[in-house]
């Protein structure tokens, strides 16, 4: 793994610091004096970049060994990066492709239709998780302990991924809305395809960290 110096700077970090960035802006700082300010963990930050730079998931056993507010956090900014920042997006970029076709376009219209379809889902996804498990692993680690809740196996099974709806949405566009013919169109493709990535990472942490992480405290 790679290691940050004090003159570090982010680069194609962005990737995983906007989640932490105020109002979506990333003041031009190194690396280490903005994961101090943020207190964020580097090390943390570096296993998850890695993971974006090498198109795999995350190495778990390395994650395994931060604590389990730092691996919580992550997952809360990231849910608040979706729905403030990736989602939004993709809506400003999803008009502009309305804008260059015609408004009644039954192309248009069905993409619209499947993508607020989308919006839906992860945002009652999100706040589903945020409101139960979540707030429940909360209490864990703050050690009040919920007698006769085993919640992390329950969320383990019912735990449902939102990724092949985006990959549904970009084969949609490529074949009926070519990316070469117009830069919004590539760039609604391109943020699909980052949003893509960006679940896999979370919905692997997740599943694969800090799951297991809860059931073991809920053993203890």
């Amino acid at each position: 793994m790679r290691h940050l110096d004090e003159f570090s700077m982010y680069g194609n970090r962005r990737v995983v610091l906007n989640r932490y960035a105020f109002h979506g802006e990333l003041k031009e700082q190194p690396i280490l004096s903005f994961c101090q300010e943020q207190g964020i963990a580097p090390d943390f930050l570096e296993i998850i970049w890695e993971a974006f730079q090498q198109d795999s998931t995350p190495d778990e056993h390395l994650l395994m060994k931060f604590d389990l507010d730092i691996i919580l956090a992550y997952l809360k900014k990231t849910h608040h990066y979706y729905k403030d920042r990736l989602i939004p997006e993709l809506e400003m970029t999803l008009h502009n492709i309305s804008l260059e076709h015609a408004v009644d376009h039954i192309i248009i219209s069905e993409l619209s239709s499947t993508f607020y379809a989308y919006k839906k889902d992860l945002i009652a996804h999100i706040e589903e998780e945020e409101n139960g498990f979540f707030r429940y692993a909360e209490q864990i680690i703050q050690d009040k302990f919920m007698i006769g809740m085993d919640l992390a196996s329950q969320f383990s099974l019912d735990h449902v991924h939102e990724e092949d709806a985006i990959e549904e949405m970009i084969r949609f566009v490529k074949k009926y809305l070519p990316v070469s013919d117009r830069l919004s169109q590539r760039i609604f493709v391109s943020k699909l395809q980052l949003l893509r990535r960006d679940l896999l990472i979370h919905a692997f942490v997740e599943d694969n960290v800090f799951v297991p992480r809860v059931l073991e405290l809920e053993l203890k």
